[in-house]
Order: structure tokens, then sequence, then C-alpha cells
């Protein structure tokens, strides 16, 4: 008997030309990507060819107009690329490329029109790739404790300082640096920039590809900018206003990523419903066992709810709402289910759970970054604190 794992959810949300678009990227993945997963996964990083065929697909312009290559359709087309991409053993696919398209590059929608101009048919087409340097060794959900230093010099910016945890460093021929502008700030989120820079620019120097236990195929970088000149105008938008930026653009981040998160659900639960089924002991297949067969049923349910809830959560942001308590309850929750479902579908696999060769392994390590990037779990039970009674402190009165 086949197993109905169909998670459905999102009937009014997603039109006919937004299944289209699923249709197409399912496709590619099945056909371009799924057969080089182990290789992707053994060299560390995804080849330059797929950027390329992605951009000539249209799946890296989806947010960009026209004049830049790009199709200028609804956030809704970013959120089916994030989910698709997802569903693959290449490790760390869906965040390679939502970083390049929608969570780096999108900040030059802020800079000159001369800026834009000369990089974002680049983005668009896959030839250029790109990340966002915003995590320093001191700290990463403290953004207001950067330390990297940008000094006015004439026409040029001199900067100096430290990244880490950079995705698409490694690869990147464009990083979005984030700096301090002003040293001495009134208060400290004030005096943040953000500059465009070419991975060539003299003084730009990275560290060699960070070794993580998971999301292999999804290179990371150290970065180190010394004495490091950058033209003035390569400045996106105003000097020291950085930080409203760098917060308008959250959002967006962390809701393609509660699409990651949720599929990545989706994913591990459809190869464990069908190992559980085939897999038999004494005499008995896994699922027929009641207790895994509630296991099965109460991780399919809670996967449901959490789908609903993003997608109505998305449903109300793009309508134009202030959602900065709920992104932060779906990124919470979202994360820390992945986290929950991936050690309870290892425990199904049994031994073969812990073997390399099964799916699900690479599952277990992968997800273990969800509840950490974009943001902690503990940060997001912060924000939703001070979101319902302004602050931890008078929460506990």
């Amino acid at each position: 008997m086949k197993l109905n794992t169909t998670i459905v959810a999102g009937e009014q949300l997603f039109t006919a030309d937004h299944e289209a678009f699923r249709d197409q990227v399912r496709r590619f993945v099945r056909e371009r990507v799924e057969p080089h997963a182990e290789e992707w996964n053994a060299a560390g990083m995804l080849p330059r060819s797929i950027w390329i065929e992605m951009g000539e697909l249209g799946f890296l312009g989806t947010a960009y107009a026209e004049c830049f290559g790009g199709s200028d359709v609804d956030l809704l087309y970013s959120v089916v690329l994030a989910e698709e991409l997802t569903k693959t053993r290449v490790s760390g696919f869906s965040f390679a490329v939502c970083n390049h398209k929608d969570m780096s590059s999108n900040y030059m929608l802020d800079a000159s029109q001369e800026i834009q101009d000369k990089y974002l048919p680049r983005v668009v087409s896959g030839e250029l790739i790109c990340g966002f340097a915003l995590t320093e060794p001191s700290g990463g959900s403290d953004v207001a404790a950067i330390r990297t230093s940008a000094v006015r010099d004439d026409s040029d910016f001199v900067i100096n300082g430290q990244k880490v945890f950079i995705t698409n460093g490694i690869s990147a021929d464009l990083i979005i640096v984030v700096a301090r502008t002003d040293p001495k700030p009134a208060r400290p989120h004030e005096g943040i920039s953000l500059f465009a820079v070419e991975t060539t620019t003299s003084g730009f120097r990275k560290g060699a590809p960070l070794q993580k236990m998971g999301n292999r195929a999804s290179d990371t970088a150290e970065l180190f900018f010394e004495d490091m000149r950058v033209p003035a105008a390569n400045l996106i938008g105003e000097e020291g206003k950085g930080w409203g930026l760098i917060m308008a653009d959250l959002g967006i981040e962390r809701l393609l990523s509660c699409g990651i998160y949720i599929s990545a659900c989706e994913e591990m639960l459809r190869i464990t419903a069908d190992y559980a089924q085939n897999r038999k002991v004494f005499g008995r297949s896994v699922s027929e066992f009641q207790v895994n067969a509630h296991k099965l049923a109460e991780m399919y349910t809670e996967v449901t709810l959490a789908k609903v809830f993003f997608y109505d959560v998305l449903r109300r942001y793009m309508a134009g709402e202030n959602l900065i308590k709920e992104i932060s309850m779906i990124k919470y929750i979202a994360s820390d289910l992945a986290n929950k479902i991936a050690y309870a579908c290892v425990s199904l696999h049994g031994g073969w759970g812990y073997m390399k060769e099964y799916a699900i392994s690479q599952w277990f390590t992968d997800v273990r970054l969800f509840n950490i990037g974009a943001g902690t779990s503990e940060i997001m039970k912060e924000i939703i604190v001070k979101q319902l009674f302004g602050s931890p402190e008078k929460a506990q009165k």
C-alpha cells in the first residue's frame, strides 16, 4: 500500500503560474541537480555551470526588474524556489541560491543606478555569485557590535576587519560588506554602512573553506579586509543608515528560511515514511507498529500546522502587515521542528539512520543549522517577548 504523505496547504495563496514554476524547478532538481549530489557534496561547493544554468532558466531574477534581465514577479516565486531546491541530497543547495538572490544581491536595489546597472544583470545571469558579510568572530546576532571599520579617504572608504561564516564566501565574486563608518555613534546601531565589494579588490582575502558538519555543498568562509580601498560610489544607501536596510530585509530572509525548514521537514518525512513501510522487522513493516505509526502521525500533524501558519504569515506579510512577532514565531517553530523531526526520523531508521549512505543521516546534520542561522531560536524568543510586553524585564513583572 502506498502511503499518502502529501502535506497540502496554500491552495488559495499560489496561482497556476506559481505551480507551473514549481513544476519547472522540480524537474530541474530531478534532472540537473540530484544526479550530482555526491560529487558536489564532496567538492564542498556548487560548480559555476549550475549558476549559469539557473540564470538561463530565470531562477535568479525573480526579484529583479526586466531591465536587469529579471522577471520582477512576486515573493511567492522565491518561496517556491526555496522550497523545491531544498528537496535534494545536494547539501545546502537552497541556502546557497537563496543567499545569492534574495539575501545578498537584493541590497543593491538601494544602491545607485550606476551600481545596479554594473552588477545586477550579471547577478541575474549567474555570472556573478553574491554573498552577504555581516557576522564577525566576536558575534553574529549582535549586529550593532560589529567591529569592521570603513574610514573615508577622499573618494574612497578604507575597510579593515574580519567576517566569518559567510555563505558563498569562497565562490563569491561580489560581497555586500557591513562595516562601521562612525566609530563613536550616539547609539550602537547607528553609524553602520553597506558596501558592494568585488572579491578581486586589493586587500580582500578569503580564508580556507570552513569545514562544516552539514550543508556541505554550500561553501562557507572567513573573509579578511586589510586596508581595502572601496570607491565611495559603492556605498549602498546612505552612509550610516545600514542598520535600517538590514532590519528591513531580515523579514524576507527569515520567511524564505522557513520555506527551507518546512520543506526539509516534508522531505525527511517522505523518505522516513517510505523506509518505515518497506523495512520489515519481526515479520511486519516498521510502520505497522502502533508506536511508530503514532510517531509519524504526530510529525505529519505538526508539520502541517507549521506549514499552514507559515503560509498565513507569508500572505499577511505580502499584504503589507507589520509581522515582526509572527515571523519570529514561525522561524522559531519551524527551525526547532526540523531538528525534532530529524531526531525522530533517524530513530525510525534504526541503525541504518546512523549510516551516511542513508539520506536521513545527512539531513540530521544539515538541519542543525536551522535554529542558529538567520537568528537563533533564543533571539527569536527575545523578539517575541519584546513585541508582546515591550521588554523581557516587563514580562517578568
